[in-house]
């Protein structure tokens, strides 16, 4: 089954303005749909930082404990990497101490472990040393920004250089920038050098002082600009005024236009003690700067003839200043493309870096047991989210060459279609099963899992789970079951929420659609246990709504006490006070429709409508003007994964067991009430209707849930668990 890589990037150090952190956020924006990239960061990142990842659909999890508590980190990091289902996780650092990583990563079930080297050096030379012999064990792929910092952190263990990607169009030298900015910063019959890293004792700085103050007292048109902020940058502009230079030295800070400060500058300058791989440099160079270079760099960023190392000597650099000419604006203007054919754009890096995830995800992925015969176990197909799922399953499951069987308590055709190499199985002739057709159906079950010996039995929902178990116990079969509703009131009956907890212990794996469902459950069960998504079957989702709105609360739903409707109803009542224009459409059936209908008729003729349930819902509410979601209690409601694929303006409920919470953000891609709370509905309604621009603005955010619950992406991760649950 081919879908979305998924990559857990891990930053071991401070998620910050570094070159690090901008190569997993380059790489990640780079990468766009082709992965999904989640983070680990030891800190706290700042809210830029964080909203470029949430921008690529991806989470940041922070994990301080990192160097003051490692057994802590590492139990913490495999658990997320155990949930997350990654296909590879690339950590970044500079030593040895990214064993930590590798042995969470190995925990957590992930195929491919990939440390990557971004240094020549690190402060933990003892642990360093002291770790090797674990850390060349415990990876299956290494990764480098450069041929000295993959032979510093591997020796002689191979490797794969992964450029440093830069937007070489937007680095670019710009002479209409140049002019701008030199206005601004004052340089405009000056000579401006340039450096740009954090204060730090890496990045040394403070050597560059004195070379630039015996150049200053022959060229007083000279001008120090340096770009950052770090610990040491307060030393720094302290020695500066002590050496009379606090004129002629600019501390810019931190700089968002650092294409146009490159532009403005006419030398670059990197005095470093050591570097992996300074993108700095790049980035320089591909504005066709002059640049100075300690020799203490590696010469992997070396790519034009612009590239000038010295040694870390005073009057080296002292001569290398004074002699500096700026280069003409038409020798500049051809630099970027010099980058660019040296395999430094950073579309190109991107590919590179599909294709280098590809080939680990592939390589380091275990020789265990795979998924060739599964059964899904049910009550019918008659219809409903949980029977949606099961089709999406068996489909994709089958298109890629397992024997799948859905197997049903009673006779039913299926609501939702069934590839031609998924079998339907009832397992009685019956209209229903009833209590005491449990024993002969569920007998039925475990004679045809004995005599067909499937991988794996997946069973769901609450109902069917409980007797699946029980009644295969002891039949060698592993049974993974599936919540799909609020356990604290499914199944209805405390007797089977009893049998549930002394028979749920006996079943292999447990798949759960939440957190907040998670957390019902034992630390016991939920060890063993999983949160998946919903797949989302784009093939069946109308393209999102491409002209005006019509004015219709719409919503779908099985007409059941779960779903209050007669709280939407409520709500709109009061809704249409103040828009008599709009109308309010439930599509569905079930056993409330007679009290449903009775209250629709105390509004005006037209303003509710009860159309009944059909295949083509999706197209009858994809024009709708917003979709709103009422329910007491639900599990991952699919209705509102659909309305959200089609664009809709979506409110819900904040009910238990966090379904819609995980679905929606509240006020970014929809709106969240409280539950049972008429008034609050009735609210968010209004604004929807009234706030200009805000109905718009949350259906096209949530359209974003069409790239996170990619049916083939979410399936896999059904499958890899699925999987797991196979005896060796």
């Amino acid at each position: 089954m081919s879908g979305q890589l998924r990559i857990l990037e891990i930053v071991t150090t401070r998620f910050a303005g570094n070159g690090i952190t901008a190569y997993v956020l380059s790489a990640m924006e780079a990468l766009g749909g082709a992965a999904h990239c989640d983070v680990v960061a030891i800190n706290a990142p700042e809210a830029a930082l964080a909203a470029r990842a949430s921008a690529c659909g991806g989470r940041v999890f922070v994990l301080p404990m990192r160097n003051r508590n490692p057994i802590a980190y590492v139990r913490a990091l495999s658990g997320i990497i155990r949930e997350g289902q990654y296909d590879v996780v690339h950590a970044h650092g500079n030593s040895c101490t990214l064993l930590a990583e590798m042995l969470a990563a190995k925990r957590g079930g992930a195929a491919a472990r990939i440390p990557h080297a971004h240094n020549t050096a690190c402060r933990q030379k003892l642990l360093h040393r002291l770790l090797r012999p674990f850390f060349d064990r415990s990876y299956t792929g290494a990764a480098a920004c450069g041929q000295a910092a993959g032979r510093f952190l591997f020796g002689e263990k191979p490797f794969t250089v992964l450029n440093n990607g830069v937007d070489t169009a937007s680095f670019a030298f710009d002479a209409q920038a140049r002019k701008r900015l030199r206005e601004e910063l004052g340089l405009s019959n000056c000579r401006a050098l340039l450096h740009a890293g954090s204060f730090n004792e890496q990045k040394n700085q403070a050597f560059l002082l004195e070379p630039f103050l015996a150049a200053y007292r022959e060229d007083a048109s000279l001008r120090l600009l340096l770009a950052g902020d770090g610990p040491l940058m307060e030393a720094v502009r302290q020695r500066a005024a002590a050496l009379g230079l606090s004129g002629a030295v600019q501390f810019l800070g931190r700089r968002a236009d650092m294409p146009a400060l490159l532009s403005a500058a006419d030398g670059f300058l990197l005095p470093s003690l050591h570097e992996g791989f300074p993108i700095a440099l790049v980035e320089a160079q591909c504005a066709g700067l002059p640049c100075f270079v300690a020799d203490t760099v590696t010469t992997d960023a070396a790519i034009g003839e612009n590239v000038r190392f010295l040694p870390l000597k005073p009057e080296d650099w002292t001569r290398a200043l004074r002699e500096t000419a700026p280069a003409s604006d038409a020798a500049r203007a051809g630099a970027a493309e010099t980058v660019r054919r040296a395999g430094f754009e950073r579309t190109d890096a991107a590919a590179h870096l599909l294709d280098f995830y590809r080939r680990a995800a592939e390589c380091g992925r275990p020789d265990g047991p795979r998924l060739r015969k599964l059964f899904l176990m049910t009550h019918n197909m008659a219809g409903g989210g949980c029977e949606r799922v099961i089709a999406q399953l068996a489909n994709r499951f089958a298109a890629a060459g397992v024997d799948c069987a859905v197997l049903t308590e009673y006779r039913h055709e299926s609501f939702f279609p069934l590839e031609e190499g998924v079998r339907l199985v009832p397992l009685s002739e019956g209209a229903a099963c009833r209590s005491r057709d449990i024993p002969r159906v569920y007998g039925a079950l475990r004679r045809l899992v004995r005599r067909e010996r499937p991988d794996v039995v997946l069973a769901m929902p609450e109902k069917v789970n409980v007797w699946t178990v029980l009644f295969l116990l002891g039949s060698g079969v592993p049974v993974v079951v599936s919540e799909r509703n609020d356990p604290e009131r499914h199944p209805e009956s405390r007797l089977k929420r009893l049998l549930r907890r002394l028979v749920y212990p006996f079943a292999r794996g447990f798949i759960f659609q939440t957190e907040q469902q998670a957390a019902y459950f034992s630390p016991r069960i939920r060890r063993r246990g999983i949160v998946l998504d919903n797949p989302l079957d784009l093939s069946r989702v109308p393209e999102p709504c491409g002209g005006a709105r019509e004015k219709t609360v719409v919503t779908a739903a099985r007409l059941s006490p779960q779903k209050n409707l007669p709280l939407l109803l409520a709500a709109f009542r009061d809704f249409y006070k103040a828009h008599p224009d709009w109308t309010l459409v439930i599509h569905g059936e079930g056993e409330e429709r007679a009290a449903l209908e009775r209250l629709a008729a105390e509004l005006p003729a037209g303003a509710v409508s009860l159309p009944g349930a059909s295949g083509d819902v999706l197209e009858r509410m994809k024009n709708g003007g917003m979709f709103v979601l009422s329910s007491d209690f639900e599990g991952m409601p699919n209705a509102l994964i659909e309305a959200m694929a089609m664009g809709l303006c979506c409110i819900a409920t904040d009910c238990p067991a966090g379904g819609p919470a995980a679905l929606i953000s509240d006020g970014e891609n929809g709106l969240l009430t409280p539950v049972g709370d008429s008034a609050a509905l009735a609210q968010a309604m209004l604004r929807a209707a009234e706030e200009p621009g805000l109905a718009a603005r949350l259906g096209d955010a949530a359209l974003g849930i069409r790239t996170r619950l990619d049916a083939d992406v979410v399936a896999e991760k059904w499958r890899t668990y699925l999987e797991r649950s196979i005896p060796a």
